[in-house]
């Protein structure tokens, strides 16, 4: 029996990884690993860590309420 935890993947929508980000959920999720994909709109790559980020208040991460339930 395969174990997995819950995994996150988060894309912002102007990354050049966006689509890899997408598609790594979805294999994830084929193999039957659980996922939380979070497409974040209109943000650039770095958005989480920018000190004025209007996504996440002083860019901490730790307020976003999908990784404040998994961390």
């Amino acid at each position: 029996m395969k174990i997995c935890q819950m995994h996150i993947v988060e894309t912002a929508d102007f990354e050049c990884l966006y689509d890899e980000g997408v598609a790594y959920a979805d294999a994830l999720r084929a193999t039957g690993i659980p996922v939380e994909l979070n497409k974040t709109q209109g943000t650039m790559q770095g958005f989480d860590i920018v000190p004025k980020s209007t996504n996440y208040p002083r860019g901490n991460r730790k307020q976003n309420p999908i990784y404040a339930k998994n961390v």
